[in-house]
């Protein structure tokens, strides 16, 4: 559904990625970083819900009171309740994420019961290079560089995530990954990042590439990708193989399988 591609997956099951703040997100969900994840319950979910349309109608007859256009549900969501809800973006990009996956959990636009059409994929994280460093200029050492990490997810899906090793000091890290990912249907991407670890700041995105399904499905893929949101001037790319390798026969619930140095 379009809702559920609205929605990233959970990273290593402690982290969102966030969609980036191109004018196609949705406003209540633009963000370009790594949020915390976190399982928010039915009740929890159920006061959201009626805090939240509570304040979208006492708005709707303000709005009428006054003869004023009244906000769309997105306009409300961006402007008028996150804000109220914290002072900071990231905070409130959390709640906006985890309310959203949360919701569709509990709605019908999310059968984990369904096995039909589903694969497992076989994603190996090769290597990549051209990365900008992100620590030049920060009173690092001279040969002080950035300490790449590569995330890797199936949009939509929460149990299809992983995450590689980080790698310290290094503008073309070989990772050798190899992790599978349980949940993959015919039509789905596979979107990759890459970060920059920062103990005590906010990790920095490197680059980011999405794969179409029909770029690997049902062939497979071996070979390099451009990265988009490298940094001005910077031509970097990420080497990858992917194979889907079995249909999935049980019931889901897993997610990045394995993960190891190939």
């Amino acid at each position: 559904t379009e809702e559920s591609k609205l929605v990233p997956s959970p990273v290593a099951s402690t982290t969102l990625v966030g969609l980036g703040e191109g004018p196609e997100v949705p406003a209540f969900l633009r963000y370009e970083g790594l949020l915390q994840y976190r399982t928010m319950p039915e009740d929890e979910v159920m006061r959201q819900l009626h805090a939240m349309w509570l304040a979208r109608t006492l708005s709707h007859l303000e709005a009428l009171h006054d003869g004023i256009a009244v906000a769309s549900m997105t306009e409300f969501l961006a402007d008028a309740y996150l804000p109220g809800t914290s002072p900071t973006r990231a905070t409130q990009m959390e709640l906006s994420y985890n309310f959203l996956l949360a919701l569709r959990n509990y709605t019908t636009l999310f059968d984990p019961s369904s096995t039909d059409n589903f694969f497992v994929l076989d994603v190996t994280v090769l290597s990549a290079r051209g990365l900008r460093d992100t620590d030049e200029g920060k009173g690092s050492a001279p040969d002080d560089k950035s300490d790449p990490y590569c995330v890797v997810h199936i949009p939509g899906r929460p149990q299809s995530t992983f995450q590689t090793n980080i790698i310290s000091d290094t503008l073309e890290p070989v990772w050798n990954y190899q992790s599978n990912l349980d949940v993959f249907c015919s039509g789905d991407q596979l979107a990759f990042s890459i970060w920059d670890k920062d103990p005590g700041r906010r990790d920095e995105l490197l680059g980011k590439a999405t794969m179409p399904s029909e770029q690997f499905f049902p062939n497979g893929y071996e070979g390099e990708l451009l990265l988009t949101a490298a940094g001005k001037g910077q031509r970097a790319y990420l080497k990858v193989k992917v194979a889907p390798v079995r249909s999935v026969d049980r019931q889901l619930g897993g997610g990045g399988s394995g993960g190891a140095s190939a």
